[in-house]
């Protein structure tokens, strides 16, 4: 009965990062965190093949209950983004804002920095503006669609396998949002039309990218997170806030009378509210855990 209830546990607990690992500004990973699995998931995956045998009912649940959120939150996505792009884009940017302040306490705030931790944060930023300079000289692939994507030839595979490593990443990184870096180059509207529509040649290249840089990347990141946590979470926080730069940009280009801007704002404060609140349950589970002993923060 107890393995029962822990196998449901991790089932809905996977679901509810893959929910939050679509949505952009939040990051699947954090909640893992805040849910007391994060060192256990990242340890089993980091050393899979003498973990598997023994991890494997955890592992299935959390993976089974992360796609399973992850296509529950691509519907609601793809409608908004299809049907109310301003809401969904500001709401978006709302739910970014919200994380910066706890990716800002993670990277220890910017006193005594060396050179290093200033060139992480602004190669962080450095590469957000890139992608925001594509977006402004109209060179980037903003709303492409499924069919757009897969007329490229071989670079669409090549672009839907990098969609699964960047999403990969976001899971296995606490703070870094895989749907806002999809959102602000790009590539989110065809990862959610995909999905809501079953396009079997995205799912299976997403998949193998998703799974390629899960095996590849879990023990980088972790060393990362261990070795250079400081450096790893400015980096982050660069790429946030450049982020944050991009999908303004991209929604403030929309907005056409004073409708919209009473939509973008409503959006914009529904995002931030929510995005708080969720900051705020995390740190009062990371806390409950500290004065436990068994805290599942990296260090």
């Amino acid at each position: 009965m107890k393995d029962r209830l822990s196998a449901a546990k991790n089932l809905i607990v996977g679901t509810l990062i893959g929910v939050t690992s679509m949505l952009p500004g939040i990051s699947g990973a954090v909640l893992a965190v805040c849910f007391g699995i994060y060192e256990r998931l990242i340890g089993d995956i980091a050393n899979l093949r003498n973990t598997w045998r023994k991890e494997f009912t955890f592992l299935a649940m959390v993976a089974i209950g992360i796609l399973l959120g992850m296509f529950i939150a691509a519907f609601a996505l793809d409608f908004l983004l299809e049907n109310h792009r301003i809401v969904a884009i500001f709401l978006s940017a709302g739910l970014i804002i919200g994380q910066i302040p706890m990716l800002y306490t993670c990277a220890g705030t910017f006193g005594n920095m060396g050179p290093s931790k200033w060139a992480a944060l602004v190669a962080g930023l450095g590469i957000a503006i890139v992608f925001l300079i594509f977006n402004i000289s109209g060179n980037a692939e903003s709303g492409m669609s499924v069919d757009e994507l897969m007329s490229k030839g071989l670079m669409s595979y090549l672009y839907m396998i990098v969609i699964g490593l960047i999403m990969a990443i976001a899971k296995l990184v606490p703070g870094i949002s895989g749907a806002t870096v999809l959102l602000a180059i790009g590539l989110m509207d065809p990862l959610t039309s995909g999905m809501t529509h079953f396009d079997m040649d995205m799912l299976i290249c997403v998949g193998l990218g998703l799974v390629a840089g899960v095996l590849i990347f879990s023990k980088a990141v972790h060393r990362a997170l261990v070795n250079w946590n400081r450096s790893t979470y400015l980096l982050i926080l660069g790429l946030t806030v450049g982020s944050t730069a991009i999908i303004l940009y991209d929604g403030l280009i929309l907005i056409k009378d004073g409708t919209d801007i009473m939509t973008a704002a409503a959006a914009l404060i529904i995002g931030l509210i929510a995005s708080l609140l969720m900051v705020r349950i995390g740190d009062r589970t990371a806390m409950r855990k500290t004065s436990d002993g068994n805290s599942d923060v990296p260090e």
